[in-house]
């Protein structure tokens, strides 16, 4: 079984191959579930052109956020999705 260092570069690593323009990657959370046999890792990261937009800061647009479901045994990614904030009023 992987560790959760070698889990969360799997899931830094995957999204580096498949999205070039994300940057200041930040883990933000990272789960073990039993239940699915699964590390569950919670990226977030910017795009360059976001940074710059004030309409993108007024709506709070900035960071993207992504979770990834790595297989504990082979260490690879199986899934990712959005993932959306609760709104806070």
């Amino acid at each position: 079984m992987i560790n959760v260092k070698q889990a969360v570069a799997a899931s830094v690593g995957f999204l580096a191959s498949i999205d070039n323009e994300a940057q200041d990657v930040l883990v933000e959370e990272v789960v073990y579930s039993s239940e699915i046999e699964a590390w569950l890792i919670t990226l977030s990261f910017t795009y360059p052109n976001k940074k710059s937009n004030p309409l993108s800061v007024l709506a709070g647009d900035i960071r993207k956020y992504k979770i990834f479901r790595i297989d504990p045994d082979k260490g690879e990614v199986v899934s990712m999705k959005i993932r959306e904030l609760a709104k806070t009023q």
